[in-house]
Parts: C-alpha cells; structure tokens; sequence
C-alpha cells in the first residue's frame, strides 16, 4: 500500500503544482481578468495549499484529555 500510495500522490502533487503555476502565468499574462484561469486556478491551489501547509507545520500533539468534560455534555444539547 505504502508503494501504491507513492506512485499515486507524487504524480498528482506534481501535477498540482504545474497546473497551479501555469494558470497563475496565464490568469497574470491577460489584459482582463478570465474567469476560466480564475476558475482552473480556485480548483487547483487549495490542495496544493494544504500539502505545503501539511508539510511546514509541526506534528500534531493533543493533551491526555483532548476533549472538555464541559462541552461533551453541552454540545448534544444543542447549546453550542
């Protein structure tokens, strides 16, 4: 699975990025704004995005008891 998952993911963060860099160049090379570039460009950039974010942010860590005694009886309530 661990071969699979790299032959898969590599490829298409690759493929992200060149497809985010390329419709930046054409989406800033036009004389007005084209929503088709600006369209290929809101698609694309989010997971590109957030595997850069993924990858400069630290590992997580949660505290022995993550989760508020307070808020585990409030939040079925509703009262949120």
């Amino acid at each position: 699975m661990a071969t699979f998952k790299r032959l898969i993911i590599m490829p298409y963060l690759l493929c992200c990025l060149l497809a985010t860099v390329h419709s930046l160049i054409y989406l800033l090379s036009q004389d007005s704004l084209s929503l088709a570039w600006l369209g290929s460009f809101i698609a694309v950039a989010p997971m590109l995005a957030f595997m850069f974010y993924l990858s400069v942010a630290g590992v997580g860590r949660t505290s022995r008891h993550p989760v508020d005694p307070g808020f585990v009886t409030i939040a079925p309530a509703g009262c949120y």
